[in-house]
């Protein structure tokens, strides 16, 4: 059995990675604290996700872009609270995803939307991994701003094009 986990930290302890990959073979994640953490298997891996490249890609110039913030994501307390605070402070930020004003998107669409702005902005759920939107808003253009997480911090050469915040 194979088994591929892209979740965070706290999914990982929600539904016991632990037990179950102790069942499996092989097991593929995509966070470094669970790989080296929470991972039973005879063989494990940590990758991270990738995009492809035929499906985010720039579109638009620069300065045919917005001069705004989009985030995408699902809505969470933490990350209302941040675009909130960024929001009072005039900072103008349009979200996507459940619970937010706009609805979720993905693929094709999702490249057209990231051509729109010039900046995008990237909140982790944990302080461990991050997730494949840093790729995809890099890709289609974008000046990606991301909290600082573990997993970033071990590939340099992806966390040299990003601005990164504590």
């Amino acid at each position: 059995i194979v088994y591929y986990f892209m979740d965070p930290v706290i999914m990982s302890n929600k539904i016991r990675t632990d037990i179950i990959t102790s069942f499996c073979q092989y097991t593929i994640c995509t966070f470094g604290y669970v790989y080296n953490n929470k991972i039973n298997s005879t063989y494990k891996r940590h990758n991270i996700q990738g995009i492809d490249r035929s499906r985010f890609y720039k579109i638009n110039n620069w300065e045919n872009r917005y001069e705004r913030i989009i985030f995408v994501g699902n809505i969470t307390p933490k990350r209302y609270s941040f675009v909130d605070k960024l929001k009072s402070n005039g900072v103008p930020i349009d979200c996507y995803g459940l619970g937010w004003e706009n609805k979720s998107v993905y693929g094709s669409e999702l490249n057209k939307i990231y051509n729109k702005y010039k900046y995008a902005l990237n909140i982790c759920q944990d302080r461990f991994g991050f997730s494949v939107r840093i790729q995809q808003c890099l890709a289609s253009g974008c000046i990606v701003f991301s909290e600082v997480c573990e997993d970033l911090l071990r590939i340099p050469s992806l966390s040299k094009n990003i601005i990164l915040f504590d």
